[in-house]
């Protein structure tokens, strides 16, 4: 388009020397803007909502999402080392990123949330955790659980034990509980190694792993994810079209379907 543009002011010169008009000199209309790349930084639980929320957005917009889902381990150091636009991930990454002055001034909102669910393997009879005395029973009648680990970033092992402390089974559980990392827990399920996990809603499924329902309210506990733009964004308002959308009634079925609250104020 821009050879194109040089070619048709070339011969409008050219024309004018010839037929000894005088040359009257325009100001240059810039092209307007194509469809933007933006580069979305996020974490694991968000995977199968967004996948749905990038075939949505990139149909409605023509813009194009290049989505990076990382261990919550590596979200800080992704933010030094490589080049986003966007990043969702939990609250306490994001607010990193806000304090080392990485993000666009004023665009941290919350976005989202998972609490935490129980799994089991598929073809199992469904337990019944209904009722907050149903869930201490399932949980009290398992011969062995698979939670992860409290000392990861992403929330789901820290909120379990609280969960289990407020239900009053700590002991009883962790007696049996093996600690490991998500994905290891899931395979054991679905090898029958265990008979069931607790894990972020949205992280709830494997091959032959089957998401049974969530915690009781009572005792409910949420991983919140922040979005914000990354302040050396070169598509700044492209990005905040994203964030706009992502935010939106528009896009609350997908986050839903992917085991999110959407929560965005």
């Amino acid at each position: 388009m821009r050879f194109r543009g040089v070619l048709a002011a070339g011969l409008a010169l050219a024309l004018a020397a010839c037929t000894g008009e005088e040359i009257t000199e325009t100001a240059a209309v810039p092209a307007p803007a194509g469809p933007a790349e933006i580069r979305v930084l996020t974490v694991g639980g968000t995977r199968t909502a967004m996948e749905a929320l990038q075939a949505q957005y990139e149909a409605s917009s023509g813009n194009t999402l290049i989505i990076s889902f990382n261990n919550p381990l590596l979200i800080e150091e992704l933010m030094v080392d490589e080049e986003f636009d966007v990043i969702i991930a939990a609250n306490n990454s994001v607010n990193v990123a806000r304090d080392a002055n990485m993000l666009e001034p004023g665009t941290q909102r919350k976005l989202s949330r998972t609490g935490i669910g129980l799994s089991i393997r598929e073809g199992a009879d469904m337990p019944d955790i209904s009722t907050p005395d149903a869930f201490r029973e399932t949980l009290l009648n398992a011969d062995s659980i698979a939670l992860t680990n409290p000392s990861n970033p992403n929330g789901s092992g820290i909120h379990t034990e609280k969960i289990l402390g407020y239900a009053g089974i700590y002991g009883e559980v962790m007696a049996k509980a093996t600690i490991q990392g998500l994905g290891d827990g899931k395979a054991l399920i679905a090898e029958g190694e265990r008979d069931l996990g607790l894990f972020n809603i949205s992280e709830a499924t494997a091959p032959g792993v089957v998401y049974v329902g969530p915690v009781p309210a009572v005792w409910q506990l949420y991983t919140n994810y922040d979005v914000a733009i990354i302040a050396d964004s070169n598509v700044k308002e492209a990005a905040a079209d994203l964030v706009a959308f992502l935010a939106s009634a528009e896009a609350q079925a997908n986050w839903n379907a992917g085991g999110i609250d959407l929560i965005a104020e």
